[in-house]
Order: structure tokens, then C-alpha cells, then sequence
């Protein structure tokens, strides 16, 4: 009788069943993951595994912020370099 209330929490907790269609621990999460993409055509990646699961909500808003600073930077670098060109085009005037 034990055994078989034993048996039964075993089975019936996900972090220490054994079907991988079902368990949530150790790689099993990723393995269905990996089947999903293949089966789309896509490859998978440990990156975007967590992305979908929202577990890397910060390096997604670090490389939105890391975007905008570069295209910031390449504003200002050609606005600086248009002052140049106007500022040289006023002295061979004078």
C-alpha cells in the first residue's frame, strides 16, 4: 500500500515524472521547444527559448536602448560632420 501512494505522488508531481512531453525540469522544456522549431523550419536557440518564455525581458530592452544610442550617435556624427562641410563652404566664400 505504500508503494503504491508512493507510485502515485511520483507520477502525478512534474518535477519528477519522467515523460518528457510533460515533465518541467531539467531540459525537458527546452527539448518541446526544440521539437516546435524543427518542425517549423526554424532553428533553435537557448536565446530565444528564454526570450518566449520572457526570462530575458532585460537584454531585450538593453539592445533597444544599445540600437537607439548607435543611431544617436550616427545622427550627431553627421550632423557634425554637415557644420564641418558648411563651416569650410563660408570660409572659401570669404
Amino acid at each position: 500500500m505504500i508503494l503504491v501512494v508512493i507510485k502515485s505522488i511520483l507520477t502525478s508531481d512534474p518535477f519528477n515524472a519522467s515523460d518528457p512531453k510533460t515533465a518541467e525540469h531539467h531540459w525537458f522544456p527546452f527539448l518541446r521547444y526544440k521539437e516546435k522549431c524543427e518542425s517549423e523550419g526554424r532553428e533553435p536557440t537557448v536565446t530565444e527559448w528564454l526570450k518566449s518564455k520572457g526570462k530575458l525581458d532585460h537584454q531585450i530592452e538593453y539592445e533597444a536602448v544599445k540600437a537607439k544610442a548607435i543611431e544617436d550617435a550616427a545622427i550627431a556624427a553627421k550632423k557634425k560632420e554637415e557644420e564641418a562641410a558648411a563651416k569650410l563652404k563660408a570660409q572659401q566664400e570669404d
